[in-house]
């Protein structure tokens, strides 16, 4: 558990077992990630710390999704969480459209009240859609906690030991279903992009934009229909 070198290895077994275990699931994840990442095709100088802070979503995307792969729960809603905030404030920013220098490089609770403000005035449906999500990472995730725990910790009471373990015991069902929570977010977050780009056009979104969103979209619900069904029937 402390040889840092077999840790790695590890991980890199995971992530290369991640195509047959989470299958479409993965590539519709990954189109979901790539399209945000690539989401523009000219930037207007203005729009300086948009970009900044898309940047700042985008990244934590990507590590939210190996921390997910790699079996590190917390890790994961953790980036994902930072993904929410970036995106918001990126779209924040653009509406901003002010080149002076930023007073919120550390963003305080007021800067953040006229960010969220604003998204819930404006762009009600994403406002919701987001906040719901990280009100779920907000409880289960974001603070030290026995449910969260229990993931990487074993206790055996007949010989009065505990095991504590690197990488959570989650099975793969449960992160194709989390993989499914993950592609909702993002998408929450391009359409939100979308309409704020389209109100603000100081960047442009690339040409097929629309198209790649629209199959994107197809693949989610139908995922999201079969883990609602399968569920279903789990419960019944």
């Amino acid at each position: 558990m402390f040889d840092i070198n077999k840790i790695s290895e590890c991980e890199h077994k995971l992530i290369c077992d991640a195509k047959d275990n989470y299958g479409i699931y993965l590539d519709t994840c990954l189109k979901a990630i790539e399209l945000s990442w690539t989401i523009t095709e000219f930037f207007d100088h203005r729009a300086l710390y948009f970009s900044s802070y898309l940047s700042q979503s985008n990244k934590a995307l990507y590590l939210a999704l190996m921390s997910l792969l790699r079996n590190h729960s917390n890790q994961s809603y953790f980036n994902i969480r930072l993904s929410i905030e970036s995106s918001i404030m990126a779209c924040y920013e653009l509406h901003r459209n002010d080149l002076e220098l930023l007073k919120y490089c550390e963003p305080d609770d007021n800067y953040k009240k006229s960010v969220y403000k604003w998204l819930e005035n404006n762009y009600e449906n994403h406002s919701k859609g987001l906040e719901k999500n990280k009100k779920m990472i907000n409880q289960s995730f974001m603070h030290s906690n026995l449910s969260s725990a229990k993931a990487h910790f074993k206790m055996n009471i007949e010989n009065g030991r505990f095991d504590s373990m690197l990488f959570d015991s989650v099975d793969i069902p449960e992160n194709r279903r989390r993989l499914v929570v993950f592609i909702q977010i993002i998408l929450i977050q391009l359409s939100m992009y979308r309409e704020v780009i389209e109100k603000y056009p100081l960047v442009e979104l690339r040409t097929d934009f629309q198209s790649e969103l629209e199959i994107i979209l197809k693949s989610y619900y139908s995922l999201n229909e079969y883990v609602i069904t399968k569920q279903d029937s789990k419960e019944k």
